[in-house]
């Protein structure tokens, strides 16, 4: 944990948001490891919550090549960096507004399972 603070970068999530848009399953596995550990660190939020990369996170949650397993993890990873971010809403509060309207506008994509529906609901009712 202390050493993903030198990950809470726009530089570094500007390489994660790449492979969202272009990886494979392996190199998408290792990044659900990655952004599950930043979804804890102050530094990460506004990482996070930058309108691009939120949107890379929320693409990859509904894309077809996305196997299940990996929709699901990434869609506790958005919960996760979402209820993060309304806890630390004092440092950019409008970035939870806009990452719940986002979720939101996934939750009605018609290819979605009813597990990963469900993950992404418990944040849109906090």
């Amino acid at each position: 944990p202390s050493r993903a603070k030198e990950l809470c970068t726009p530089e570094a999530f500007a390489a994660l948001e790449l492979i969202l848009r272009s990886g494979t399953f392996a190199s998408l596995s290792a990044v659900a490891v990655v952004l599950s550990t930043l979804t804890t660190q102050p530094a990460a939020t506004v990482c996070f919550a930058e309108a691009s990369f939120w949107q890379a996170l929320l693409d990859t949650i509904v894309a077809e090549g996305t196997c299940e397993d990996l929709k699901r993890q990434f869609a506790q990873i958005a919960v996760d960096a979402y209820t993060f971010a309304l806890a630390a809403a004092k440092t950019c509060p409008d970035a939870p507004q806009t990452q719940l309207q986002s979720l939101k506008a996934t939750m009605k994509c018609p290819n979605m399972s009813t597990s990963v529906r469900n993950t992404l609901a418990a944040a849109t009712k906090m």
